[in-house]
């Protein structure tokens, strides 16, 4: 072999190492930052609607006991996502959700949104209701509906 073509081989080696390098620090620059951005955004939208469903979930079972006929109890099971909590307000009357988002995605703003806060409220039937706690992130709870002589729903 002549020493040229081994010069020849060795400098493309090196130009295709050096593109290979650029490639690499593109990637974990520009491209790993938006895969977390994105990682976080699902996370976010996906205890957004876990919280939506476990209040509609209690709203539902809520008005069920509110058009029943007479006395009743029923028992529900929700799952309230972390950072996020699931309580009444008397005042609407409504079941109200609230989500905190997470740090990565500061500015940005979404419908319901404010300042990393999402809230959200479905509406009852009817203002007869009365609620001794809110329900805080991260775990189940059994939450005890009993409808009283007066058609008041206690929830517990």
């Amino acid at each position: 072999m002549e020493p040229g073509i081994l010069r020849e081989r060795g400098q493309v080696s090196i130009e295709f190492l050096f593109v290979f390098m650029i490639a690499l620090v593109y990637i974990h620059s520009v491209v790993q930052p938006s895969i977390d951005i994105a990682s976080a955004s699902i996370e976010d939208v996906s205890r957004v609607s876990q919280a939506r469903l476990a209040a509609e979930k209690l709203a539902n079972s809520v008005n069920e006991l509110l058009v029943s006929d007479g006395q009743g109890k029923k028992t529900i099971h929700i799952l309230v996502p972390e950072n996020s909590s699931v309580s009444c307000d008397n005042s609407l009357p409504a079941i109200k959700f609230n989500v905190k988002l997470s740090d990565k995605l500061a500015g940005v703003n979404a419908a319901g949104c404010t300042n990393r806060d999402c809230t959200g409220s479905i509406r009852l039937v009817s203002q007869k209701i009365s609620c001794e706690k809110s329900l805080l992130g991260k775990k189940f709870f059994a939450v005890e509906l009993a409808k009283n002589a007066a058609g008041v729903v206690n929830v517990r």
